[in-house]
């Protein structure tokens, strides 16, 4: 998953991509090394998560999301994958 924001919100079905600036409050991490223990660490809490790195971040199990949470890519190419093992998200549903 290439992106710029994801939006992905607790009680939905699905997550949004694309360009826009739209945030749930709540500041969140930051990732400053594209790896999958930090990428976990800065979505704790929610809010918006920003990247200060560039590059593939590998999964080795599946994100659960349970809070509302804005990825923002802005200025960086960041791919999260998880290398056709695991799914990337999964946003519990309510």
């Amino acid at each position: 998953m290439d992106f710029k924001n994801v939006f992905i919100r607790k009680g939905t079905r699905h997550f949004h991509g694309g360009d826009f600036a739209r945030g749930s409050g709540r500041s969140g991490g930051v990732v400053n090394s594209c790896t999958e223990s930090a990428l976990r660490a800065a979505l704790v809490g929610g809010g918006t998560v920003s990247f200060d790195c560039d590059g593939t971040i590998a999964l080795a199990s599946t994100i659960t999301n349970p809070v509302d949470v804005v990825l923002d890519g802005r200025g960086h190419q960041v791919t999260i994958s998880g290398n056709s093992a695991v799914r990337v998200f999964y946003v519990a549903t309510m």
